[in-house]
């Protein structure tokens, strides 16, 4: 059964990574996905682009390590300007690593960093949850999230817009 779920510890052939790809203080055998979607079903204000169009990233093979794994955007939605999802493990921090958002939407005069810190599995989808800029514009609601996806697909298993 577990070779019938691709983010269960089993790259399939085609797949850039290597058992050691951003696997920095990842439970073993997990290793971050290939690619993300960061998209959320209950976004509001400036943020609800999420819900129909998701942001897609891969990861930088050569510029990513064992301890630090960089994603930059393969298709983003017109209100962004920028956006870097990085993972970044720190031995002494152990059994902690951190996941860190960049992110400039056009709007905006400056970007905004936001830090999630996680333990166990790499092979997961990693929820946000509320993030903003001001309130008052809207937030990317609970359900942000970083979704896996396939290493040669463009959206997260069953993803749909809402």
């Amino acid at each position: 059964m577990l070779y019938h779920n691709r983010f269960a510890g089993h790259m399939s052939p085609g797949d850039p990574r290597t058992i050691v790809s951003g696997a920095g203080g990842c439970t073993w055998p997990t290793i971050p996905p290939f690619r993300v979607q960061l998209s959320s079903s209950n976004a509001t204000g400036e943020w609800a682009f999420l819900r129909s169009r998701p942001i897609i990233l891969e990861q930088d093979i050569l510029g990513s390590s064992h301890d630090l794994v960089d994603w930059h955007a393969i298709e983003q939605p017109r209100e962004v300007y920028y956006v870097r999802l990085s993972k970044i493990y720190l031995p002494w921090k152990h059994p902690e690593y951190s996941y860190f958002i960049r992110i400039h939407l056009n709007a905006w005069e400056t970007f905004r960093v936001w830090e999630k810190f996680c333990r166990g599995k790499c092979n997961r989808d990693v929820r946000w949850g509320v993030q903003y800029r001001t309130i008052q514009m809207g937030t990317t609601g609970d359900m942000f999230t970083a979704f896996q996806v396939e290493f040669d697909k463009l959206r997260a298993p069953g993803w749909r817009p809402s």
